[in-house]
């Protein structure tokens, strides 16, 4: 039987480096993803109708950027809700990471892992999203993420993240710290370097 080795999806933790200061402009949300495929849009709109109402009602400032290419009309139409801006494709995501208080992932089903987590918390963006969201990760929630699976628990950590300074800076610091330990490309190398020196050794003895 043969044998088999797995290796992380990886990015570019210096692509994603935070800006030396925070852009925080204020209690600004953003969603980061391709706004037609159907996880991305189901969690968007689930979200925008079932989460943003609990999140205004106590945060009225509040701000949800969604970024992503060919929204489709249903997910253009929340563009007309106040503070809610639907941008399609965009030139860079960082510029938006960047203003953002924080990242939102409410996804509710999809397979893979998500390199939107990993590249917003490699960014340094304090991240709230769904268990199914952050699945395969190996994320501990309330260390480097926050975690939410029904409307009110995740508006709950929404708030708790636009209002707590000290927890951003937590969130933001241990995310890029498990990033850089765990998915950064260059750490992952290493690993498939050596799973092949391994696999070349083996057969030469064979």
């Amino acid at each position: 039987m043969p044998h088999v080795e797995t290796m992380v999806n990886t990015i570019d933790t210096e692509t994603f480096t935070p800006p030396p200061i925070p852009g925080d402009v204020g209690p600004r949300l953003t969603f980061i993803g391709t706004t037609h495929v159907d996880a991305n849009r189901d969690g968007i709109r689930w979200f925008m109708e079932a989460i943003y109402p609990l999140v205004r009602a106590e945060e009225p400032g509040v701000e949800v950027d969604i970024v992503g290419g060919m929204p489709p009309a249903d997910i253009r139409a929340f563009d007309a809700l106040p503070g809610v801006r639907v941008t399609g494709q965009v030139k860079d995501v960082r510029d938006y990471m960047a203003t953002a208080r924080a990242l939102i992932v409410p996804l509710r089903s999809g397979g893979g892992t998500r390199l939107k987590i990993l590249e917003g918390l490699s960014f340094g963006v304090p991240t709230i999203s769904t268990s199914i969201g952050a699945e395969g990760l190996d994320l501990v929630p309330g260390e480097h993420l926050m975690i939410g699976d029904d409307p009110r628990s995740f508006a709950d950590a929404v708030l708790t993240v636009l209002h707590d300074a000290a927890l951003r800076d937590r969130l933001r610091t241990a995310g890029r710290r498990f990033v850089e330990e765990h998915y950064d490309w260059r750490v992952v190398q290493g690993r498939l370097e050596d799973v092949v020196r391994a696999a070349l050794a083996s057969r030469a003895l064979s």
